[in-house]
């Protein structure tokens, strides 16, 4: 539902709750994201459109609902459920807002090296930011580079941008054998966004190492203080997630089939061919036993992630999964 998030028991998956939110105070279109406290005291939902991030706060003793905050959306936004933070990105901060205090908001120039270019190309290509677990430094993905920010500091460590500027668009690729006379192409393509470069990348629970999964179908695995590549494979994800202990990632390909790798050396340990229609979101238990899944035909699917059996399910569709971190 629009409007509603339902929580639900852990080992014998009976639902605990349903929270509203207000119908009026959601956007349109909107993506929606959401996480537990350290402690499990409070659940946080942040829903965020083009303009606006509305945040959400529930009491999970009660689950009295604690008010709602809007926010200007900025041009990236984040969870770092570790330290409590929600992260955003405007044109000219990093602010971060604290997910038990609702007043304590800190914010932090952006670094004076990047030019307005590279947030342009943020905007254009849809990047994304990826924290580090204890807050120190995060990866910025603007679509075609990779940057690494202390942010302490007022400049970025580095940048990776070894990677092209733009993907040519799909509607177009085809043989030179099939331009016209006039070089060109005799039919037309429906207008689409931009498939940027590099997908989405994601930090090991340790913060030492970092995977790019790039749309030209490789994926390279860095470690995250310097860029140094410790071994790159043949395959994209559109989704990563790390196990608890960094031995090993889950990884959504775009047909839908979920990899297990070692993060050794990016072998392939294991594959989950039980994808019926789309994958919206993955997430692990606390102590990496278990591998949830929300799925477009509604239901949410429990995976053992030693064997890839599934464990069981719970009706609904979910675009976001968060187990508590007591579980």
């Amino acid at each position: 539902y629009p409007n509603r998030i339902t929580v639900f028991q852990r080992y014998d998956f009976l639902e605990v709750a349903q929270l509203f939110f207000s119908i009026e105070s959601l956007p349109d279109e909107y993506t929606i994201s959401g996480a537990f406290t350290p402690d499990s005291s409070l659940l946080i939902s942040a829903a965020r459109s083009t303009d606006d991030l509305i945040i959400n706060r529930w009491n999970t003793g009660s689950w009295r609902p604690l008010g709602v905050q809007t926010f200007s959306a900025g041009v990236a936004a984040f969870f770092n459920q570790q330290i409590g933070v929600f992260g955003v990105l405007d044109d000219t901060n990093l602010n971060l807002l604290s997910l038990y205090y609702p007043e304590d908001i800190r914010s932090v120039s952006l670094p004076t090296d990047l030019p307005k270019s590279y947030w342009e190309k943020f905007i254009d290509l849809q990047g994304d930011v990826t924290p580090s677990t204890d807050g120190a430094f995060l990866i910025l993905n603007n679509g075609s580079s990779v940057t690494h920010w202390q942010i302490s500091n007022d400049t970025t460590s580095y940048r990776l941008t070894d990677y092209p500027e733009k993907l040519p668009d799909p509607c177009y690729q085809a043989p030179t054998t099939c331009l016209n006379t006039a070089g060109g192409y005799s039919w037309e393509c429906e207008e689409s966004a931009s498939m940027p470069p590099i997908e989405t990348t994601a930090m090991t629970p340790d913060n030492i190492m970092m995977l790019i999964s790039l749309n030209t179908g490789k994926s390279e695995f860095r470690r995250a203080s310097d860029g140094q590549l410790a071994w790159e494979i043949n395959a994209r994800f559109t989704d990563l997630s790390f196990s608890p202990g960094g031995e090993f990632f889950f990884g959504l390909k775009p047909d839908g089939v979920i990899e297990k790798r070692s993060t050794v050396d990016g072998e392939l340990l294991n594959s989950m061919h039980r994808h019926p229609q789309s994958l919206f979101a993955l997430a692990y238990s606390p102590d990496a036993s278990v591998l949830a899944g929300g799925y477009s035909d509604g239901w949410i699917r429990f995976f053992d992630t030693n064997n890839g059996q599934e464990l069981g399910v719970l009706f609904g569709t979910a675009q976001s999964l968060q187990f508590s971190p007591d579980g």
